[in-house]
């Protein structure tokens, strides 16, 4: 038989290669890297009446093809590259998507066209996240290089050595 979850969690978490995020309760150097939120209370089940930690309410991801996604609550903005061959669509602007994933975990309805308030509001919140080089509330970081949202990039954004 299938094992029902113990814990559902509403929050949403960004995990990447390595994660520090466990770093208030488990020494760790970190690499360097300031860590965002610590997800240690949610995963042992610890409520967060208090709000004894901060909670994550967005969250932007990054495909090896260049692709953005921005999750915030339930909806979801996706910029995908014109053409599912990475070479076709260098130079191209980018297919803007919207999805509710409390209704359409597969992403199989765009809602782009019905939600337009919600697609020009959470681009401009993209847009606004990468341009500051971090997602941490009042936290500024940098990017190695010029990031472009809505277009394909011509080339590598970072030279190959």
């Amino acid at each position: 038989g299938q094992q029902q979850p113990e814990y559902q969690f509403d929050s949403i978490y960004c995990v990447r290669r390595r994660s520090c995020k466990w770093h208030q309760q488990v020494e760790s150097p970190c690499y360097g890297r300031k860590p965002s939120f610590s997800f240690f209370g949610s995963a042992i089940g610890a409520d967060n009446e208090n709000n004894a930690w901060p909670r994550r309410t967005s969250a932007v991801n990054h495909s090896n093809f260049g692709e953005f996604a921005y999750r915030e609550g339930s909806l979801k903005l996706v910029f995908k590259n014109s053409d599912r061959n990475l070479a076709k669509s260098r130079g191209k602007r980018r297919v803007r998507e919207l999805y509710d994933l409390s209704a359409d975990i597969a992403e199989s309805t765009d809602l782009s066209a019905e939600r337009t308030e919600d697609l020009e509001r959470m681009t401009d919140q993209l847009l606004q996240l990468v341009a500051s080089g971090s997602s941490r509330p009042g936290a500024r970081g940098h990017n190695d290089c010029q990031v472009t949202v809505e277009t394909t990039q011509q080339n590598r954004w970072v030279p190959d050595k």
